[in-house]
């Protein structure tokens, strides 16, 4: 949901909540206007409006104007379960869609971070190899970015806290071929790292290939944008489980639910597509 609609999600959703002291304020509104209109005649008449008597009128739309703005600011009580981002206009068959497909989707990020990161500290016999003088600017900023934040938090320095704080973005442009001559053409590092794929698979264009859509789908889920009528959802979802097979085999056997996001795409969005609206 962009934040144009964001913003028209809320104004429709207050004003049906105040409809009421909306419709009080304007009806003070049009009166002030009807006992308050002057002529052209009258004003030229008086060198400009006349403004001397102030009208009962415009102190109570003064009042109601105050009151209506305290209404709207009041409105969404602390406590509840009717604010606005517990209310937002997603449907339920998206939600539940994104939240069977979030379990894999998180499996993945996780898994594909601790492949390489152990392949990496491999190649570069360091723990710390992203402190080496060969990452680009853009991720040597977002590790910069990610040692900050720790030293913020009063976390020490420690190169799998690191690690674990680099997010699904900075593991995928990795993958970049700008990196090609740097770790991916070097012999061994994609046996190392990706073990279980098949060796016809262990090229870093096949991985750019699986994990950039991927992650996307993940950015997707995360920002809760509809993926239910995705041409392409269930061949990236086949794509998802046999990148978590080649990464970790044992991972999918560990699901709560194995096969939740099967059945909740089986079921169709009819099953649940009242809307989640406030």
């Amino acid at each position: 949901m962009t934040t144009f609609q964001q913003a028209l999600h809320i104004f429709r959703k207050d004003a049906r909540h105040l409809r009421w002291e909306i419709s009080g304020v304007f009806l003070l509104l049009f009166f002030l206007i009807l006992t308050g209109v002057q002529t052209w005649e009258g004003l030229q008449r008086r060198g400009g409006p006349d403004i001397s008597n102030e009208s009962p009128l415009s102190v109570l739309l003064v009042v109601a104007w105050s009151l209506l703005i305290a209404r709207a600011i009041q409105t969404e009580a602390l406590p509840g379960d009717r604010h606005f981002w517990l209310t937002r206009p997603y449907s339920r068959a998206g939600l539940a869609l994104s939240k069977a497909l979030h379990q894999e989707v998180h499996l993945l990020e996780v898994a594909f971070r601790n492949r390489l990161h152990e392949g990496l500290k491999f190649h570069f016999r360091v723990e710390a190899w992203f402190d080496l003088p060969w990452l680009s600017l853009r991720e040597q900023g977002e590790v910069s970015t990610v040692k900050r934040r720790l030293l913020h938090d009063g976390a020490p320095l420690e190169p799998d806290r690191v690690v674990a704080e680099l997010d699904f973005g900075f593991w995928t442009s990795l993958l970049n071929r700008s990196y090609d001559q740097i770790i991916w053409n070097q012999r061994g590092l994609l046996h190392r790292a990706f073990p279980y794929m098949p060796r016809r698979w262990q090229q870093r264009r096949f991985l750019s290939s699986q994990l950039n859509p991927l992650r996307r789908l993940r950015n997707r889920i995360s920002h809760h944008e509809p993926i239910w009528r995705a041409a392409d959802l269930l061949q990236r979802h086949k794509e998802l489980r046999s990148m978590l097979h080649w990464l970790a085999p044992r991972v999918l056997s560990q699901l709560i639910v194995p096969h939740l996001f099967e059945d909740v795409h089986a079921h169709g969005p009819e099953l649940y597509e009242s809307e989640v609206d406030g």
